[in-house]
């Protein structure tokens, strides 16, 4: 790399740092896994559940893991962090059940309209969209 495509690689990282590091909505994401339990589609021992989506900090290759906290019911949330620079835009998510070599993902996807602030959203059923 020569030293003035380095110098701009440095120069875009610095302006682009602030809009990258600053979290302006934390979206809490909760799904009741009760009824795949109950059928065997989710096994907790075997199997995790996923959320993916297509806005930052998610990608095509990157899925966050919801986890079942104390009290232990069945509830699996996660907490994600989205930068300041998706305000305004439309994430298209979907919780996916991964198991060993496979993964089953909701027929269709859930839309959130990302407003730069915190949000808990309701409990969500896999592959229910009545909501």
């Amino acid at each position: 790399m020569t030293r003035r495509a380095f110098s701009l690689s440095m120069l875009t990282l610095f302006l682009l740092s602030p809009a990258i590091g600053m979290a302006q909505a934390q979206i809490t994401f909760r799904i009741n896994m009760q009824p795949q339990m109950k059928d065997s589609t989710f096994i907790p021992a075997d199997h995790t559940v996923e959320l993916t989506g297509n806005q930052l900090p998610f990608s095509n290759t990157r899925t966050i893991e919801l986890e079942d906290t104390a009290p232990i019911d069945s509830i699996y949330v996660t907490t994600v962090s989205f930068p300041s620079l998706v305000n305004g835009h439309l994430l298209k998510y979907n919780f996916l059940i991964k198991k060993e070599n496979k993964e089953i993902t909701e027929r269709r996807p859930r839309l959130l309209q990302l407003k730069g602030q915190k949000q808990q959203l309701q409990v969500a059923l896999f592959n229910s969209f009545s909501q």
